[in-house]
């Protein structure tokens, strides 16, 4: 008879049962075991033959003890050795019990296959499994399921790195840190913002983060900016440069500015992450946000299909002093344009300059844009201001306006549900900020070097999808 045992406390009375049974012929029985950790030293505690040679084989005379064999040199030659024992012959019978995670053998349910066509494979093992042989008593911690530390010798712990690297492994931050003892001190550079704004929807993101790995020490100071303001943005910059700290997340507006600032972290070798803008010239470790060139084209092409081609389309252009413009809006109006390129319309495109704290003057801007006969369908805001358009089309009650604005902010969202705005596109702000916080943690407490450029959604929105996003 062919059994497949299983190595978990849960099997122990049935396994003290049996080998206390005298009336089994334990001679006929071929014994097999399900899993085996890869690279603990043979007399290791922790491995599941010596749990279950302590448990019944050593006790009862079987007639044959099938071992997975953990300190290999080579774990896949291992694989296929013990899956031509299990296929020699049909099973008769297994004892197994399931996970707290819902696995079998330690087929999590990340790599768990029902038609899996191998017999025994390599996999790793989630966070909730790992945790699970910490309350089971047979690592002090997950971080040493992770690193096999005290019972591995060095070439098994490189096999287990390997595959670790492999799989593209990364730990579970919520579960991991647990026992985290070190602190870590973040900067963050972001513009200013109003109630509702998108920049509080980011800093909301990295406060939610903040929360949800809070067993992490870590101290964070905000250093605000005005995005209209090169000066402010100076200032901002140079009070963060003197701030100790051992990371820093930047909201950029001015590229020159920026790059500035990133050299000066790449020779303090302090990494930093980019959320909202990508600065393509600097070595961040990371970027969160929306790819901006795309987010133009897809501006473009809403307005395109919502106005027909003898209209005039509006471009709207933020002032900022230091006349010095947002990289952000440069990389949008390309997209923008992109799309126009490639299409056979006559639209004529006009432009208007708009002051974030001057609405007066702006209004007198937009007032000369419907002035000498100019025939406007469409307009585009590249930024997350287009209520200060909205508002003035309220205010003059022009209604035949196609307007495409970014960013779901209290107040744009407030025009689009009156109809003055007609799309609105998101770029996941509060997900950018979380991300951010995420990704620095990763890198400073696990070694994440992985340079990445994660774009974040574009959702397009309109009036009766709005409460829905929000």
């Amino acid at each position: 008879m062919r059994a497949i045992f299983a190595a978990a406390h849960s099997q122990d009375d049935f396994l003290r049962c049996m080998a206390q049974d005298e009336t089994l012929d334990f001679s006929r029985i071929e014994a097999f075991h399900m899993d085996e950790y890869i690279g603990l030293q043979d007399d290791a505690s922790q491995k599941f033959s010596t749990f279950l040679t302590q448990a019944i084989f050593s006790r009862r005379p079987f007639g044959q003890v099938h071992l997975l064999r953990s300190n290999v040199e080579d774990p896949e030659a291992e694989c296929r050795r013990y899956a031509a024992l299990l296929q020699a012959a049909p099973m008769d019978i297994v004892s197994l019990g399931i996970g707290e995670n819902g696995h079998i053998a330690f087929n999590d349910p990340h790599v768990a296959l029902f038609d899996d066509p191998q017999t025994v494979k390599i996999t790793t093992l989630d966070e909730p499994c790992r945790q699970q042989q910490v309350n089971d008593g047979e690592f002090a911690s997950i971080d040493r399921v992770l690193h096999n530390r005290g019972d591995v010798s060095l070439k098994s712990r490189q096999k287990v790195e390997e595959v670790l690297t492999r799989i593209n492994y990364r730990p579970n931050l919520l579960v991991s840190s647990i026992g985290v003892k070190r602190s870590i001190t973040v900067a963050i550079v972001l513009p200013s913002y109003g109630e509702g704004e998108y920049w509080q929807q980011i800093e909301q993101g990295i406060h939610r983060a903040l929360y949800d790995y809070s067993k992490i020490r870590t101290a964070t100071k905000i250093f605000y900016y005005n995005q209209f303001d090169l000066y402010s943005c100076k200032e901002a910059y140079q009070q963060a440069l003197d701030f100790e700290c051992d990371a820093m997340i930047i909201g950029p507006t001015f590229r020159d500015e920026t790059v500035r600032l990133s050299r000066t972290l790449d020779e303090r070798c302090t990494p930093y992450i980019f959320v909202d803008t990508l600065i393509p010239q600097c070595n961040q470790l990371a970027f969160f946000g929306p790819d901006s060139r795309t987010l133009g084209y897809i501006e473009a092409k809403l307005l395109a299909n919502a106005i027909p081609d003898d209209k005039d389309i509006a471009i709207l252009h933020a002032v900022r002093s230091g006349n010095e413009s947002s990289l952000q809006t440069v990389v949008r109006k390309e997209g923008f344009f992109e799309y126009f390129d490639t299409m056979a319309r006559r639209n004529r495109f006009l432009y208007a300059n708009y002051y974030n704290e001057d609405i007066r003057r702006s209004w007198e801007e937009f007032d000369r844009l419907f002035a000498d006969g100019n025939n406007i369908g469409g307009a585009v805001l590249f930024n997350s201001r287009s209520y200060i358009f909205a508002s003035y089309l309220e205010h003059r009650n022009i209604t035949d306006v196609k307007v495409i604005g970014c960013g779901v902010t209290d107040r744009n969202a407030e025009y689009l549900k009156k109809g003055y705005l007609s799309f609105l596109l998101s770029e996941r702000p509060d997900q950018q900020g979380y991300l951010s916080i995420k990704y620095i943690l990763e890198h400073i407490l696990y070694g994440q070097h992985e340079r990445i450029v994660k774009y974040t959604p574009i959702d397009i929105l309109i009036r009766e999808n709005i409460d829905f996003q929000r």
